[in-house]
């Protein structure tokens, strides 16, 4: 009876007071339940969200006597300006965020409280970690590097000194992200405005001029297929029309270099492409561990080339060779933790089965006798290569592994830039050092071949006593010995293929691999 009087009281008294423990009742109970409609938006985990409000006993986080704190204003203000980090405020839910909580009952309450947590733990996801479905796009081998503990986050956050301060670290501080990000401050929303396309009117011949050939030029060139602005852009030249013919060829289109209307309707739709690279690229940085080594390297496939960063500092830059489009190099990150020279090869089973058996099945002999290799069967002892009936070994369910002996020969060169994963890719000389010259280095099994390695390993020792010269010596010969780094070395697979030098020149390179299709259409920014 006393309880219940008291209770009276409290609610005839305290109508503030009355309310919140309202609330808190009701977040509990919402909780409870198994589906939530109104937050079908959300890609985390759920339980990050009731984990959170557990910490704070149900109560709510943002509302208070029936108004948004400030640090849920805050929050607010973040979604809302999302799009200054390449992200899209319809991901959030936003329209579900009145700016003033005054007229909402009890059960409104409860669920907009619900609502920002669930939103605002989704962007700190998606701005520090990147968004979970475009990884998937980007990479065949896919596998989340960590979950991470988005509760254990926030409320952290919420407990910090300047809780504003938090909000804007929350992005990659990398530079390469911020030089994008002011990119697209400074010239995406003018260049969305103005993007040109090709009309169906224009024409086209070798040697004429005309504003609709500088909107081919800048097309081709915004995507790569031109290493660099033509001089005369408005001048449809023999440069140009080489370029036309690569886009063809790779957009699988009759390789004419004439403007006929699919090539037209391709092109015209790379324009749209051009005004959402810097999103997409953005989103990439996202997808790197928040802690790396001091000397870290960079496989930025699209452009094939290895980058070599001491701090924010470029230090080393080497041509690459990287997948096919088959056997496409995965993005992924993992640690260097030994050199290992004149190593020997032990083939993949997808190689082996995609390359290796169809080429022995051709002619055994002289097969073995050229790529000095060794056969294994599934007992694991060492088996004369011909005393096998090749014919009748079917490349799906072989029962024999390969392995090439060190030597001139060797797939992986002279030496292995050995890196801890699972998935069998590494960085490694070849002994097909002419490849280097070619433009479109799509030429592997996956692994990245790098050119002049030797350089490469003094980056990766980083020490006096290993000066070039010497690694060059301990290339030779057919001896395999491995040497360990005294700190490991990160090595982070990207794809980008818009990138901002220190100087702030940009390179736009080929999509090779047409992720940036891809990613657009899960966005949804176009619908081809």
């Amino acid at each position: 009876i006393i309880l219940g009087i008291t209770n009276i009281f409290l609610l005839n008294a305290f109508p503030v007071f009355a309310q919140n423990i309202s609330v808190k009742n009701e977040i509990e109970n919402i909780l409870s339940r198994s589906k939530l409609p109104f937050l079908s938006f959300l890609d985390i985990d759920f339980s990050n969200v009731v984990n959170f409000y557990k910490k704070y006993t149900f109560n709510p986080v943002w509302i208070k006597d029936g108004q948004w704190n400030t640090k849920a204003k805050l929050c607010i203000q973040t979604l809302f300006e999302c799009e200054q980090e390449g992200l899209f405020p319809k991901n959030y839910d936003i329209h579900a965020f009145f700016l003033n909580a005054q007229n909402l009952n009890i059960s409104q309450m409860a669920v907009a409280d619900i609502r920002l947590t669930s939103a605002f733990m989704q962007y700190i996801s998606d701005v520090k970690y990147g968004q979970q479905e475009l990884k998937k796009i980007n990479q065949k081998r896919y596998k989340p590097a960590f979950i991470p503990q988005l509760d254990m986050m926030l409320d952290q956050g919420l407990k910090t000194v300047s809780f504003e301060n938090w909000l804007k670290n929350l992005p990659p501080s990398r530079f390469e992200y911020q030089r994008l990000k002011k990119l697209l401050a400074k010239n995406y929303p003018s260049f969305q405005k103005s993007v040109k396309k090709i009309s169906s009117k224009d024409i086209f011949q070798k040697d004429k001029t005309g504003p609709h050939v500088k909107i081919l030029h800048d097309i081709l060139w915004q995507n790569g297929y031109l290493a660099q602005s033509l001089s005369h852009p408005y001048y449809f030249s023999s440069s140009l029309i080489h370029a036309l013919k690569l886009f063809q060829s790779k957009n699988a289109l009759p390789v004419t270099g004439l403007m006929n209307p699919p090539t037209r309707a391709s092109l015209n739709q790379l324009a749209d492409f051009a005004m959402n690279r810097i999103i997409l690229n953005m989103e990439r940085w996202r997808w790197l561990p928040q802690n790396y080594s001091h000397r870290h390297i960079i496989v930025n496939i699209p452009a094939f080339n290895v980058l070599g960063f001491q701090g924010n500092r470029l230090i080393l830059v080497k041509k690459a060779i990287i997948g096919n489009n088959i056997s496409q190099t995965p993005v992924f990150s993992a640690p260097i933790i030994n050199l290992k020279f004149n190593p020997s090869w032990f083939v993949p089973k997808g190689v082996a089965k995609r390359d290796i058996i169809p080429l022995i099945k051709k002619n055994p002999a002289k097969f073995f006798s050229t790529y000095e290799m060794q056969v294994i069967n599934d007992k694991g002892k060492m088996i004369d290569p011909l005393s096998i009936e090749w014919a009748g070994v079917s490349a799906t369910h072989s029962p024999y592994r390969f392995r090439q002996l060190p030597g001139p020969k060797n797939a992986l060169g002279k030496i292995r830039f050995s890196l801890v994963t699972d998935n069998a890719i590494y960085l490694h000389d070849t002994p097909y050092k002419e490849k280097f010259s070619e433009t479109m280095r799509t030429l592997s099994s996956g692994c990245v071949r790098v050119e002049n390695p030797e350089e490469l390993a003094e980056f990766c020792l980083n020490d006096k006593t290993w000066p070039v010269k010497k690694i060059q010596q301990n290339m030779q010969g057919l001896t395999t010995h491995i040497v360990k780094l005294k700190k490991p070395v990160d090595v982070h697979m990207m794809y980008a293929t818009l990138w901002i030098d220190d100087t702030g020149k940009t390179y736009i390179y080929n999509d090779v691999y047409n992720f940036d299709l891809k990613m657009m259409r899960a966005l949804g920014l176009i619908h081809t």
